[in-house]
This record gives structure tokens, sequence and C-alpha cells, in this order.
């Protein structure tokens, strides 16, 4: 009979505990800031609007994601890495663009 009841309690603590934990938030695009530079420079800069604006609340406290101040540290770089990504994914378009001119140009000569 106590250890059942200190089973119960257990319970009880972890459910409390799940009810008031800080909530965490989750991103794709600062988790691949990458690839987010990359259909960013793609599309021109349409998608996404801005950096970030898929971050959302996650429902359980056992997700994966970061708690405010998680995020307050982790997203500054993510966001540097996404621009930087996106300057050099950017040149390269330019660059295979003046590319592909030259070669058609050169051939109708």
């Amino acid at each position: 009979m106590e250890r059942l009841r200190y089973l119960a309690f257990a319970l009880i603590l972890f459910v409390h505990a799940a009810s008031h934990a800080e909530a965490r938030y989750d991103s794709w695009q600062i988790r691949h800031p990458v690839a987010t530079a990359i259909v960013s420079a793609t599309t021109f800069g349409f998608v996404p609007g801005a950096f970030a604006n898929d971050l959302v609340e996650v429902s359980d406290f056992m997700e994966k994601g970061w708690t405010r101040a998680g995020l307050a540290l982790v997203q500054p770089h993510a966001e540097k890495s996404f621009q930087n990504a996106k300057i050099i994914i950017s040149f390269l378009e330019v660059l295979i663009a003046f590319v592909l001119v030259y070669r058609i140009s050169r051939k109708k000569r």
C-alpha cells in the first residue's frame, strides 16, 4: 500500500510539472538556416517572408524546442547564418545567369 501511495504521489508531481513547464518554441527555419536561405534566394525573397516567421509554441514540454532564453541565444546566430548563406547563393545565381547569357550570346555570333 505504501508503494502505491508513493507511485500516486510521483504521478501527481509528474502531471503538475508537465502542466507548469516553461513554454517551448520550435522553428524549422531556425533549425535549418542554409536550407531556408536556398529557398529564399531561389524565390527572390518571397518565401519566407521573414526569417523565423514559422516560430510556433510546441504543445508538449517533452518535444524538442527552445525556451525563451534558449531561443534568444540561438536565433541571432541562425539568422546570421541565413543572411550569409543567402548572400552567397544570390551571388552564385547571378554568376550562373551571366555565364548562361554569355554562352547563349556567344553561340549566336
